[in-house]
């Protein structure tokens, strides 16, 4: 197996972001990163990260585009290309406007530069390239780590009408608002819970053709009663119509993430409920009937995804405490036979402040035959490509 290539230079410390998405262009030559200012401390409202792309095939070269502060330690930017114009991608900033900070999207093209300016950032595109469907980061700012410096919503109303799933089209137009946080509320399996709770969204996601999207509803108690959040699992159709909570509360337990499968109802979680290491479970959106598509494979893992064909998952973990390394896993579902691809030094003094961390996000090049992932293993911020043999 070959070894890791880090792709990005040095000195510098740099990422791509999460693993549910793509950052190759369709010919393979590009990947998009960022340089970030640094990784020692949450992210300011005013420091900046250069955006760009590494030339593949001119020697892994950096070429540095625009700027944005609309970064943070898990997600970047939101970088993602517009498969239905060559050469375009997406990526989220930060504007100020009549005093106030509030994030936008903006379209580059590789050659001319900025193309357009979107009225909502960007979270997840749809499978045909058309619509980007987004949420309020600044709802977000429980989680540092997945929200951006600066931009900060109010408390009240803690279940708001106005805010929740939006939907944008790519080519211009006016958002439109398809499910509200409080359509979520009123369908909760127990209502009762969310009196004087703060309710957030995060992690939107469409299925495979586009038809239908998950998304996480997250609730917090007041300061003091020492009962943390809980989390809710909700499917919806792009229009809002028809929500369901496809996975309650009671079955998070164990679970840390969670991705659709190889077909158009098929939900991946990585779920420690055995207590045995994670195990990688499927069942069918609106049908909790558990299948285990892994038997006998289990161990610490996290950030799994199917590969293009399906027959593979890809999966990494958190720092092991004992080993000092992070490792990535790979599992061959016809055989269960799993493979441990290489384990990446993880000094723990940088999981000091836990929104900083680096996790390695592995993300599988469209073709099967590769992945990238974020490390320190260098002690910098770096990106890497590793070959599958």
């Amino acid at each position: 197996m070959p070894a890791p290539l880090c792709i990005t230079p040095a000195p510098g410390h740099f990422m791509f972001g999460y693993y549910d998405r793509n950052p190759w262009d369709p010919s393979l030559r590009y990947h998009l990163a960022l340089r970030i200012p640094q990784q020692d401390h949450l992210m300011r409202p005013e420091e900046e990260a250069e955006v760009g792309v590494v030339d593949l095939e001119r020697g892994c070269r950096w070429m540095p585009l625009a700027r944005t502060r609309a970064w943070n330690f898990q997600q970047g930017a939101m970088t993602q290309w517009l498969r239905r114009e060559p050469g375009c991608f997406v990526f989220n900033d930060i504007v100020e406007e009549g005093g106030r900070r509030r994030a936008i999207a903006r379209v580059f093209h590789l050659e001319r530069g900025e193309v357009r300016r979107l009225p909502r950032p960007v979270y997840i595109l749809s499978p045909d390239g058309r619509t980007a469907a987004t949420l309020e980061f600044g709802r977000i700012g429980y989680r540092p780590g997945y929200s951006y410096a600066g931009i900060h919503c109010p408390e009240a109303p803690k279940c708001p009408e106005d805010a929740g799933v939006w939907m944008m089209d790519l080519c211009g137009g006016d958002p439109r608002l398809a499910l509200s946080i409080r359509q979520l509320a009123d369908i909760h399996p127990n209502a009762y819970e969310l009196r004087d709770t703060y309710i957030w969204l995060n992690h939107l996601g469409w299925n495979c053709d586009g038809t239908r999207l998950m998304v996480l509803l997250r609730y917090t108690y007041p300061e003091g009663t020492g009962r943390g959040w809980k989390t809710y699992l909700y499917t919806f159709n792009p229009d809002g119509s028809a929500p369901r909570c496809a996975l309650p509360h009671a079955y998070w337990q164990g679970i840390s993430h969670q991705l659709w499968g190889r077909t158009p109802r098929e939900i991946l979680v990585d779920a420690n409920w055995r207590r045995l290491g994670a195990e990688f479970i499927v069942f069918d959106d609106g049908d909790t009937r558990f299948r285990n598509v892994a038997p006998g494979v289990a161990g610490p893992a996290c950030h799994a995804s199917f590969s293009p064909e399906g027959g593979r998952i890809l999966a990494d973990t958190y720092p092991l405490a004992d080993r000092r390394v992070q490792q990535l896993r790979l599992i061959d579902l016809a055989s269960g036979r799993e493979r441990l691809l290489a384990e990446c030094p993880y000094d723990p003094a940088q999981s000091a402040i836990p929104d900083c961390r680096c996790d390695l996000h592995p993300r599988w090049r469209p073709d099967g035959r590769a992945f990238s992932f974020d490390s320190v293993m260098s002690g910098e911020r770096k990106v890497y490509v590793m070959e599958l043999d």
